[in-house]
């Protein structure tokens, strides 16, 4: 009997959000690896990634490519995604956010201030808006972005948020 309070007392100094992880990882230790198909750099070209907002899709445009799109997720009323054309400021493969908890925001795409575009933690939700203004993706998505982002540059990247 003993063995077991000692053993219930344990357990329950442990987080919830901790709970089933092997002891001094966070439950957001893992990320999705996602093999790359194409080169680092690209020669030419450009990549723009045009958001709209009112169908909750992302077109990616690429010169020479098939234009394709996606399903997002953007910011929830009261947490509206800023619109506008810009520019990616800051690429992280691995982030976690300093505003809301240590969330994370893998394969992420800065593109105004504390806006990004990252993979989404899950899959519920997609093609309605549900996050604090960022835009997300599925993970092998958001990961595909990322890459693109990173061989054609930052200068020749547009990203264009409508409604």
């Amino acid at each position: 009997m003993r063995f077991f309070l000692i053993l219930l007392a344990s357990l329950m100094m442990f987080s919830p959000a901790h709970a089933g992880t092997p002891f001094g990882q966070s439950k957001y230790s893992k990320i999705e690896r996602i093999k790359s198909d194409f080169k680092n750099t690209v020669k030419d070209g450009k990549l723009k990634i045009v958001i709209d907002l009112s169908d909750q899709r992302m077109v990616v445009k690429r010169t020479g490519h098939r234009d394709l799109t996606w399903i997002i997720s953007s910011g929830a009323r009261g947490y509206e995604t800023p619109k506008g054309t810009y520019k990616p400021q800051r690429l992280f493969e691995r982030y976690y956010s300093k505003t809301y908890d240590d969330a994370p925001m893998h394969w992420a795409v800065f593109f105004h201030g504390g806006y990004a575009i990252h993979q989404t933690g899950t899959l519920l939700g997609m093609g309605t808006p549900q996050s604090h203004g960022c835009i997300r993706l599925a993970p092998h998505r958001a990961a595909r972005l990322f890459k693109w982002v990173q061989a054609y540059g930052r200068s020749r990247t547009s990203i264009v948020v409508q409604a």
